[in-house]
């Protein structure tokens, strides 16, 4: 196909002197006849080819294209990618989200000035190892294909501001995730994580921590040195579900309630007074977790799960067991021992901006 004078348009990004060649929803299969010379000799910079239907391993077009820093190629019918691409020395953007790409070419390792990778909706199992030549990536995105596993080597990815993993079958990922001091957003839902590394307590610019729809039973306790963090999302997990699920508002029995007030009165009671399973019973009572409160209960309790304390502390999940609802407890159960350490955990109420439970 011919590159026609009104087929594309040549746009002018005055922001970053970038000029666009927009070849976006043209039904292609092939490159156009001639779209190389065209992009020397206009100097395009960043070249659209989304939404098409390109499927070639090879782009001979491309690889003269020395001034090239961007080029979309999301959601089209690529299998791999093309090793022209990996020429292209210039490229700080490479959008491939939505194809069908399995794996890619050691080659891509050369790309050292790319600053942006989408590679998010493809068929990836394994994590693309040349990507951890690419010391300059700020932007990775890797969300919904099937990865099992992050490699420890994340770490070399030194620039990384933002990580997308969420949508993929990850049961875990590495301490060495929290190598990443730069790194402001991390994606992490929609997987199988039933735990974090406490080594997290490394990612001191994180913002947003989006952990909703996975398999966590508690945070670790790390989490709470994460002074910047503004957005937690943790909803769909079993330390929330759990919360909501078992609380029924039951209304105690009177069984329930004679025991307590047996107990709160200390109404002495011996086998001779009432019967021995009545004895066994009052003998089972368990002290409400509220320290000021003197109640106890039998076997209906109210559960209450703190997951951030908005007087000024960051915490993980804690479960109190109370003798009712009513029963809220009180700061102390929340005063850990004090230390230099504890007093570089305060974080500012302030700052948490939004904690995302349901």
């Amino acid at each position: 196909m011919a590159l026609e004078a009104s087929y594309y348009s040549i746009r002018p990004e005055a922001k970053n002197n970038w000029r666009e060649l927009n070849l976006s929803k043209q039904g292609l299969h092939s490159l156009p006849e001639g779209l190389g010379e065209r992009v020397e000799k206009e100097k395009v910079t960043d070249l659209d080819l989304s939404r098409n239907s390109l499927s070639s391993t090879s782009l001979p077009q491309l690889s003269l294209s020395l001034n090239l820093r961007k080029i979309d190629f999301s959601r089209n019918e690529f299998t791999e990618l093309p090793l022209e691409v990996c020429s292209i020395a210039s490229l700080r953007v490479l959008l491939l989200k939505c194809n069908k790409i399995k794996s890619l070419p050691q080659e891509m390792g050369s790309l050292l000035q790319l600053e942006e990778l989408n590679l998010s909706g493809n068929e990836f199992k394994q994590f693309p190892s040349p990507l951890l030549s690419l010391s300059r990536l700020t932007f990775l995105h890797l969300g919904a294909n099937r990865l099992q596993e992050v490699p420890a080597g994340i770490n070399k990815l030194t620039e990384l501001s933002y990580l997308y993993l969420g949508g993929n079958r990850l049961q875990h990922v590495p301490p060495e995730l929290g190598q990443l001091h730069k790194l402001e957003a991390l994606v992490l839902s929609g997987n199988q994580l039933q735990y974090l590394p406490s080594q997290f307590k490394g990612l001191m610019s994180l913002k947003s921590l989006h952990l909703h729809d996975n398999q966590l039973q508690t945070l670790p306790q790390s989490i709470v040195r994460l002074k910047n963090l503004q957005e937690l999302s943790l909803r769909n997990n079993p330390l929330v579900l759990r919360f909501i699920r078992e609380y029924s508002g039951a209304i105690p029995s009177l069984l329930e309630l004679s025991g307590r007030a047996v107990k709160h009165h200390a109404i002495p009671y011996t086998p001779e007074i009432i019967p021995e399973t009545l004895c066994d019973f009052l003998s089972r009572a368990r002290k409400c977790d509220n320290p000021s409160c003197s109640g106890v209960y039998f076997t209906l309790r109210s559960r209450r799960v703190t997951f951030v304390d908005f007087c000024g502390r960051y915490r993980v999940p804690l479960m109190q067991y109370l003798c009712s609802e009513q029963c809220q407890g009180s700061d102390d159960v929340f005063n850990y021992s004090s230390s230099s350490e504890d007093e570089e955990d305060f974080v500012s109420a302030e700052r948490i901006k939004r904690v995302l439970l349901g």
